[in-house]
């Protein structure tokens, strides 16, 4: 069974994947504008929001050809608010400003777009996800991920976020689906699952090892539903590795692409079961 851990920007090393190698995709690429991750190449810190879509987009290309015929895509992807706190360029809108390790305050990734107004939800990703359709895929859902403990956010003139999108997507019309996971109870009756799911966020790990954690719940469902028994799971964004720990609990392959090696070593050193 493949499980291969790769450093280098995801663009770069699917490039030189070949075609319909996987047969199902679970990520989530950095946020746009949210945290600065101190490594050359990253994506997220483009100071235009267009080029930070036109990035992912790029990148997601690379992923539908490398994805199976009858494979899967969950692509999780947050949003940023149209918004800049003096010259600092911190995001006043977010709950922590700008997460920088590196760049002392002064990046300001967020000029203001006279497209979008200032203290807008920029729905950025929906901007992804409108050009994803254009290049290609097929959009089965957008799924709803509810966060029971989602972060505070200092904010007084407006609501608490409390939820994020996954967009399940497709690359043909016919692909694997596991109806029977698909099941859960309702009030009277067993029933088809629904697009609002209530995980909580994995409190646990974040800022430990990374600061953006997946929730293994989370992983465990797309797991079940879109990649079939034995098959091969890709995370272009790997990160602190979970989708790749699930994978491996649930004997399927993984393959992780992460540009930061420190986080390379990290997700190593979890898994000592595998000789790397």
């Amino acid at each position: 069974m493949i499980f291969e851990l790769i450093t280098g920007s995801a663009l770069d090393v699917l490039k030189q994947m070949p075609d319909n190698h996987v047969d199902c995709i679970i990520t989530s690429p950095p946020y746009w504008a949210h945290r600065d991750y101190g490594i050359p190449g990253q994506i997220g810190m483009e100071r235009d929001y267009h080029e930070y879509v036109s990035k992912i987009v790029e990148v997601f290309d690379e992923v539908k050809r490398v994805l199976s015929p009858t494979g899967t895509c969950f692509l999780n992807i947050g949003d940023t608010y149209q918004n800049k706190k003096s010259q600092k360029g911190y995001f006043s809108d977010h709950p922590k400003g700008m997460h920088s390790r590196h760049s002392g305050g002064h990046f300001q990734p967020n000029t203001l777009y006279s497209d979008v107004p200032t203290k807008s939800a920029m729905l950025i990703p929906f901007r992804i996800g409108i050009e994803l359709i254009s290049h290609g895929w097929l959009m089965r859902n957008v799924i709803i991920w509810e966060k029971p403990n989602p972060m505070p956010e200092s904010v007084t003139d407006r609501l608490t976020n409390s939820f994020e999108y996954i967009f399940f997507m497709t690359k043909t019309q016919t692909y694997y689906f596991d109806s029977s996971k698909a099941k859960e109870r309702g009030v009277l009756m067993e029933r088809n699952m629904r697009t609002v799911w209530r995980i909580n966020a994995d409190s646990n790990s974040v800022n430990h090892f990374h600061p953006a954690t997946f929730p293994k719940d989370l992983v465990s469902r797309c797991i079940d539903l879109g990649c079939p028994p034995n098959g091969v799971v890709l995370d272009p964004f790997m990160g602190s590795g979970t989708t790749g720990i699930v994978a491996y609990g649930m004997n399927r392959g993984f393959i992780g692409i992460e540009i930061n090696p420190e986080y390379v070593a990290m997700v190593k050193s979890q898994m000592p079961q595998i000789i790397w």
